[in-house]
């Protein structure tokens, strides 16, 4: 196991620590994968049921040494808040879940340990020798890639527009965002884009959509909106041209006969 894992800000909480060292401890290592149950798991899955997992987790606690499992409901706010992170994404099949950790090999193996492995070496009476520390590697916050990026430039390029004054955020941390909604979400690229014109345009949610985080939490909403205003537009220039009035025309209803 890699140690970078003790920098990490789930070392901090023990049950989503617990549940994602299990799924890397259970993963297929094989790069052919496995077949299970009628299932393809590869290098880096697991497949189980929630309720398998409930019980493999389960732990003693007290002076009766009393057996405990967490809750479903705990496992699946800590799953989605692993999916969130970006660690592991999920699948459901007709055999359970399959979970897929997320850059798996960079957990396994020696990767990266030579800076931090330090050999004891002892003198004739047994004592150890002085230990260089090793400086302990910088965590990688966020993930993101130069689309995702650019997404977070377009968004902050439109939202300074409409508040002058607002300081500069963490872009990096929006482009982490945007990878989400495209990864997890399943957002294409170019919707994405669409709803941050749109939004930042809007008379209404110009003022409101001002963070990465906050158009992720509105995508939906914002979504179906742009898309209904954008057909009363279609359908009203539709109508326009149906009555000959695309050009300035009107019709003189004086002119009508009767019926």
């Amino acid at each position: 196991m890699n140690r970078g894992i003790f920098n990490h800000d789930i070392w901090s909480d023990v049950v989503k620590f617990r549940i994602f060292f299990y799924l890397i401890g259970n993963a297929v290592s094989s790069k052919e994968g496995i077949q299970q149950d009628g299932v393809h798991v590869q290098q880096g899955q697991y497949l189980r049921s929630l309720r398998n997992l409930q019980d493999d987790l389960a732990y003693r606690e007290g002076k009766g040494n009393k057996k405990k499992v967490y809750p479903l409901t705990t496992l699946r706010r800590k799953l989605k808040s692993l999916e969130n992170d970006g660690e592991i994404t999920t699948k459901l099949t007709d055999s359970g879940t399959l979970f897929t950790v997320v850059n798996y090999a960079s957990y396994q193996g020696l990767q990266g340990s030579e800076n931090e492995i330090v050999a004891q070496k002892r003198h004739t009476d047994g004592t150890p020798t002085a230990q260089k520390e090793e400086p302990k590697p910088k965590k990688k916050r966020y993930v993101y890639d130069e689309k995702q990026m650019a997404l977070a430039g377009l968004l902050w390029k439109k939202v300074k527009v409409n508040v002058p004054d607002m300081k500069e955020p963490n872009m990096e941390s929006w482009a982490n965002t945007i990878r989400l909604m495209m990864q997890q979400d399943k957002r294409t690229g170019k919707d994405i884009q669409e709803v941050i014109l749109w939004a930042t345009g809007h008379e209404f949610w110009h003022k409101n959509i001002l963070s990465a985080d906050k158009l992720r939490k509105q995508y939906d909403k914002l979504s179906v909106q742009m898309k209904g205003e954008q057909k009363g537009v279609t359908s009203i220039a539709k109508h326009k041209q149906h009555f000959g009035e695309s050009n300035g025309e009107s019709y003189d209803f004086s002119k009508r006969k009767a019926w």
